[in-house]
């Protein structure tokens, strides 16, 4: 009994100040079983058929564990921290990933102002049309379609203002920190734009940065709308200078055929994609669809993507799927009248919870 009070009391003591300090933990589990299979066909000058694979795999999509807090710091205004990382929970490997978002910030009526690594304007204006109806299954629509910027990034000093009857306006600004030469201030800069009111969303995002040679440049468009049951999204990117690589993250290529460099610059490319999700009381339906192209130098590189899925909600935070995805990456080399062509299906079966 007396065991039992000190371990109550002890945990009290450590609880009392997180609650004071208004601590928030929060996190994700989802864990898929997969049954992959990838077809390569590739040219004659190299083979790469070691990387096909037709086989049964347990997979951590994106789990992750986080923490966030504020202080009121009296006239409308607070202080705001965040720190997250990924945990794997296929194989228990934790802070399996240091590539989330932790920053710390202030703010108010006048807006939010963050410093450290986050999510750029780009992405958030992007992503928030929810056309990543499937987001981190084996049906991801940024993976099917190779949209851009889609990760968080370190060292950005972000503004985004308050919301003005459903307008949202965002900037960030990276340093390159002696990168590839590059010691400014803005060396990196991140904008979006953003409206939503009345169950229509639209986006704008636009993106630059200095690199040896070329500026990269990223700009987009994105919608969606919301009518009962049924909700609607589409975006646009495009990319020129430099600014896109297709990379094939399901196998290693060998160095040189599988990236864009001086031999071979991609220095122009699009990428759309659409999606639909149709709810049906604890039950959904979802589509997606995406194509994205990279032209310039030597190559000519295209990748094609397209995913179904059923979910059921068990309860808010509780959801288990089954989602089907088919892509296809194609390599035309303008050198040799061949192609390299990389087809990969996934059957998956997950489940998520959310705390």
């Amino acid at each position: 009994m007396k065991k039992a009070i000190i371990a109550a009391a002890v945990a009290a003591a450590i609880a009392a100040p997180a609650a004071n300090a208004g601590v928030t933990i929060y996190g994700q589990v989802h864990v898929s079983i997969d049954s992959v299979d990838m077809d390569v066909s590739s040219p004659f000058w190299y083979d790469i058929s070691s990387n096909m694979k037709d086989q049964w795999e347990v997979n951590s999509r994106g789990s992750r564990i986080g923490f966030k807090g504020s202080e009121d710091l009296g006239n409308g205004m607070k202080a705001i921290w965040l720190a997250e990382s990924g945990y794997d929970f296929a194989d228990g490997g934790a802070w399996a990933s240091s590539t989330r978002q932790s920053y710390l910030g202030l703010a108010g009526d006048w807006g939010t102002f963050t410093v450290g690594r986050q999510y750029t304007p780009y992405k958030v204006a992007m992503m928030g049309s929810g056309i990543e109806n499937m987001g981190d299954t084996a049906a991801d629509t940024s993976s099917l379609a190779n949209i851009s910027n889609q990760g968080s990034v370190s060292n950005a000093i972000a503004y985004v203002s308050p919301s003005m009857n459903g307008l949202t306006a965002a900037v960030a600004i990276v340093p390159g920190e002696g990168s590839g030469g590059n010691d400014g201030l803005a060396d990196t800069i991140s904008a979006g734009l953003i409206y939503s009111a009345n169950g229509l969303y639209l986006g704008a995002s636009y993106q630059t940065a200095n690199a040896s040679g070329d500026d990269p440049t990223w700009w987009g468009l994105s919608a969606s709308y919301t009518m009962n049951n049924l909700k609607i999204a589409a975006i646009y990117e495009d990319m020129s200078d430099g600014a896109t690589v297709l990379n094939v993250n399901d196998f290693s290529a060998p160095s040189g055929h599988n990236s864009c460099d001086i031999d071979s610059p991609c220095t122009d490319g699009e990428t759309w994609a659409v999606s639909a999700t149709y709810t049906m009381g604890n039950n959904a339906l979802k589509a997606t669809y995406g194509h994205h192209e990279n032209n310039g130098g030597d190559d000519d590189r295209e990748q094609t993507g397209w995913g179904v899925g059923g979910f059921h909600s068990f309860s808010k935070r509780t959801q288990a799927y089954v989602v089907y995805s088919s892509k296809e990456y194609t390599d035309n080399n303008n050198f040799i009248p061949s192609e390299e062509t990389i087809d990969t299906d996934t059957i998956s079966v997950g489940m998520i919870h959310k705390f």
